[in-house]
């Protein structure tokens, strides 16, 4: 017996292996979210892409009892889903129609000092987020941005996050900018809204956006190679450079999980990251309360880091 869960990041190869190395007798309980699935991602689309694999029943569960009702209702109309709401109201749904409208709403929520709990901007672009950053620079300390993968999340600010990391995380208060996202994407972005959701729906021009983390750092190689004279780029100075970088010796996030007796391994201090290997549900209550102690994040996956074992990484300095 086979209980297997976020079985729609599963392809069907390799749901085919798993039940060909038990000789086509085991017996498979799967769970999953279809919808959650982001398309052109490992996984599957239809449930009915696994029917050439083995004969199954499906129950459908259609109660949403996360998100405030607003936020479900507003799933149901605008995406098509079945869902229904049984969980409590919420502050409610807010479309915004215009740019005008857009930018208006961003400085209120950003000089509102009463608002409560995790809140996240949800981009469909990276280049998204530069553009909040550079659009809204005077109020750029009400702002995580954590599309760089160095930062880690916020308790107060708004934590601005692609898709990928936001899955399986949950806020009190979602603004999301969907112009750019397909329907899935929608989907997962909307539901991480448990009290409150604000839609953008136009699609933002990043114009001059796309490409400015690499002029960035461009101009930071121009600055030094104008700063550091000949001389000084010897193998000595090169090996002083080196050693200025971040390093984690007392890393409080790698203690914690090698004294809760997992196997840790750390590349940061090599422009890697940090992984815990195991397989997700025998590491995922640990992971999840680092998560919540430390204020970071991360995701489940395999690496070259750790010999294509499984684990969960994070970019965390902490």
């Amino acid at each position: 017996l086979l209980p297997i869960d976020e079985a729609q990041s599963i392809s069907p190869e390799e749901m085919r292996l798993i039940s060909n190395v038990n000789g086509g007798k085991a017996v498979f309980n799967i769970f999953g979210d279809i919808y959650q699935h982001i398309e052109g991602t490992k996984g599957i689309d239809s449930w009915d892409e696994y029917k050439d694999i083995f004969d199954f029943d499906m129950y459908e569960m259609e109660e949403n009892y996360r998100n405030a009702t607003q936020i479900t209702e507003y799933c149901k109309s605008q995406l098509k889903i079945n869902m229904k709401a049984i969980n409590t109201p919420g502050k409610g749904v807010h479309e915004i129609k215009s740019y005008d409208e857009f930018y208006k709403e961003m400085v209120a929520q950003l000089v509102d000092n009463k608002r409560v709990g995790l809140a996240a901007i949800l981009v469909g672009d990276d280049a998204e987020a530069r553009y909040l950053l550079g659009k809204f620079s005077e109020y750029e300390q009400k702002f995580q941005n954590m599309t760089d993968g160095k930062s880690s999340m916020h308790r107060t600010r708004w934590n601005i996050m692609n898709i990928d990391d936001a899955k399986g995380l949950e806020f009190s208060s979602v603004i999301v900018l969907s112009g750019r996202m397909s329907h899935n994407e929608k989907y997962i972005a909307y539901t991480r809204a448990l009290d409150e959701l604000f839609v953008y729906s136009e699609v933002i021009d990043i114009s001059g956006y796309e490409k400015k983390a690499r002029m960035n750092n461009k101009k930071t190689i121009k600055d030094s190679n104008e700063n550091v004279s000949a001389e000084k780029m010897s193998n000595t100075t090169m090996h002083t450079i080196t050693k200025q970088k971040k390093e984690h010796i007392d890393s409080k996030v790698r203690s914690f999980f090698m004294d809760n007796g997992f196997e840790v391994i750390d590349k940061r201090d090599e422009g890697g990251r940090l992984w815990v290997v195991g397989e997700k549900t025998a590491i995922r209550d640990i992971v999840n309360k680092a998560i919540s102690k430390f204020g970071i994040s991360g995701k489940y996956a395999s690496g070259k880091e750790i010999g294509f074992k499984n684990g969960w990484y994070t970019k965390t300095d902490k």
